[in-house]
């Protein structure tokens, strides 16, 4: 998997919950971060080793195929997102609420998404929108910076994942839809500035 947070004896400071409460409440408030990512479920995107960068993202600003960074119970973890469950809408009780009536009526959205590392077969428990702390923008490799949102990274990732289909099964009608769907990213990605 690949997280921050692993305790190694090597790395004791970096790792410690001291260190995992001040990148949450980094985080939490605005404040972007980058540090080393460990494991190989993000495998190719982001590598055993590698920096992150990661920013703050509103849950309502999530989109299928950022990498978001998130808590679990025992760790930090970054994952590619493949849903996005519907918001379920919260209303105050008034009974237990000591806020204005006005915001009672006022519905909070609460998402849940649907994670998995790109070399991971399964995909990881719904996660709620409390539980992620960002997303992941950028990956330092060589010394160079990859930006990991945004068109250009969502069509690098699906003709990897188309690659490695073709690859896998080899017919000729999923090459005629990568390319239609090539060509459609293209003129999306065209259409929109970056």
């Amino acid at each position: 998997m690949c997280f921050v947070g692993q305790p190694t004896v090597e790395r004791p400071m970096r790792y410690s919950q001291v260190f995992q409460q001040i990148r949450v409440g980094l985080l939490s408030r605005g404040h972007g971060m980058r540090f080393r990512a460990t494991g190989s479920s993000m495998h190719p995107t982001i590598r055993d080793g590698e920096v992150i960068a990661v920013e703050f993202v509103e849950p309502r600003d999530v989109k299928r195929g950022d990498i978001l960074l998130y808590r679990n119970t025992k760790r930090v973890l970054a994952h590619r997102v493949v849903a996005i469950l519907n918001p379920r809408f919260s209303i105050l009780d008034p009974l237990s609420s000591l806020d204005p009536p006005s915001s009672i009526l006022t519905p909070s959205p609460h998402y849940s998404f649907i994670l998995r590392g790109d070399a991971s077969s399964t995909c990881d428990a719904p996660v709620e929108s409390g539980h992620v702390l960002g997303r992941v923008v950028a990956v330092t490799r060589n010394r160079r910076s990859i930006v990991l949102k945004g068109a250009r990274a969502k069509l690098m990732h699906d003709m990897r994942v188309y690659a490695l289909g073709l690859a896998r099964s080899g017919g000729i009608n999923k090459i005629y839809r990568l390319v239609r769907r090539i060509v459609a990213s293209l003129r999306t990605a065209a259409a929109r500035p970056l």
